[in-house]
């Protein structure tokens, strides 16, 4: 076969699926069908199994670059937990400074209740004329 008759083959194979999407998709679907889509977020290395070294330097020169690459994921990586300690570390110190100040004021409240009910038994003793 020629390049030619390759193209014309694989447009009429295009215009027959085509032909039988809107077929099987005009009006109501009739059939569920599903979509998986595989998503990838973040920072993705080269393959570099794929990649075809023609020689010794170019292969240590990948390597280098890898090496480059997965260190400054580990210093990325690192950086992020440092920062993170940082936030936490700051949390938890406002935490115990608050329940520190809650204790305080605890402490505070019960002892000025207590002094005031001393206060008014004393005075309602004395002025049933039991002490």
């Amino acid at each position: 076969m020629m390049s030619s008759d390759l193209s014309t083959l694989s447009l009429r194979k295009l215009e027959e699926k085509k032909e039988d999407m809107a077929d099987r998709h005009s009006g109501i679907l009739k059939s569920r069908e599903r979509v998986h889509l595989d998503v990838q977020v973040g920072e993705h290395p080269l393959d570099y199994a794929s990649v075809d070294p023609k020689d010794k330097v170019k292969e240590v020169s990948y390597s280098l670059e890898h090496l480059r690459g997965e260190v400054d994921h580990i210093t990325k990586d690192q950086e992020y937990q440092r920062n993170r300690e940082e936030y936490y570390r700051r949390k938890s110190e406002d935490m115990n400074g608050n329940v520190l100040w809650w204790a305080i004021a605890q402490i505070v409240i019960l002892t000025t209740v207590g002094i005031w009910q001393i206060k008014h038994l004393k005075d309602f003793l004395i002025a049933k004329k039991v002490v």
